[in-house]
């Protein structure tokens, strides 16, 4: 599967945009895209004072991001692992500290490290058909992109270990129900809802939200190093120490026999 990653201009709003090769493919994770993201981030920062906005999709209607890619996932090991959280983190981190509102705009499936990413994002808007999960424990891994934080944070504490305990997904619905996001759309009316919170951010001082946003992020932000270090730690812990080899080992078998 071959994703890629794209700062799209329009007007005055970056659109930053997941697409795959391959039609009806998800968009994936890996070192490479994360690079891409990375460099996608620098380019909307060097131009930061001609955007309002940064919105973060998918071309797909059907996935968001579903995770780390296969390749990636082979490649996980003691060795790997340091390098595979720090990419993670430190390309996330970017993202979240961009000046100007953030918005993720989620059409069908947003996965483990999907999910991470729109978490760092100011609003998240998703369509009833969006769907929402933290799998990581199924495969012997822990959230290695501050999900542990971000995700607690948005929902509290209970929901939060109720979503990794059980790797379970949900929908549009259940994720506005519990705070995971700021709107629920009906299916293919969420172009129109974006438009509409746009309109609202231009109508006023992009000095004074950019102040608002770095007070808030602030506050937000004063004890979630600490929570990054913990799953970074965490990370290498299951890979030396836990079963995820044989999880991913058996994952592989189900998808190869798909």
């Amino acid at each position: 599967m071959s994703t890629k990653v794209n700062v799209i201009r329009q007007d005055e709003i970056a659109r930053i945009v997941f697409s795959n090769d391959e039609p009806g493919k998800p968009p994936t994770l890996s070192i490479k895209i994360l690079t891409d993201l990375e460099h996608c981030i620098a380019e909307i920062n060097s131009h930061i004072d001609d955007y309002r906005v940064v919105v973060v999709e998918s071309d797909s209607d059907k996935y968001f991001i579903v995770g780390a890619n296969i390749e990636s996932l082979k490649n996980i090991n003691i060795n790997t692992i340091e390098n595979w959280v720090n990419k993670f983190q430190s390309v996330f981190n970017k993202f979240e500290s961009i000046q100007i509102p953030t918005i993720a705009k989620v059409q069908g499936y947003a996965l483990g490290g999907g999910l991470e990413l729109i978490l760092r994002s100011d609003f998240i808007i998703g369509e009833k058909k969006s769907y929402y999960g933290q799998p990581e424990a199924s495969l012997g891994f822990v959230p290695g992109a501050g999900g542990s934080y971000k995700l607690t944070q948005r929902v509290g504490e209970a929901k939060s270990k109720e979503l990794f305990f059980r790797g379970n997904i949900i929908d549009g619905n259940e994720a506005y129900r519990i705070g995971l996001i700021n709107h629920v759309c009906e299916d293919n009316q969420i172009e129109s809802y974006l438009n509409e919170i746009i309109v609202d951010i231009k109508k006023n001082d992009s000095f004074a939200i950019k102040l608002i946003k770095k007070m808030i992020s602030n506050i937000a932000n004063q004890n979630n190093h600490q929570s990054y270090h913990q799953e970074f730690l965490a990370s290498i812990d299951c890979v030396s120490l836990g079963e995820n080899i044989k999880r991913i080992e058996k994952f592989l078998k189900r998808k190869n026999k798909r």
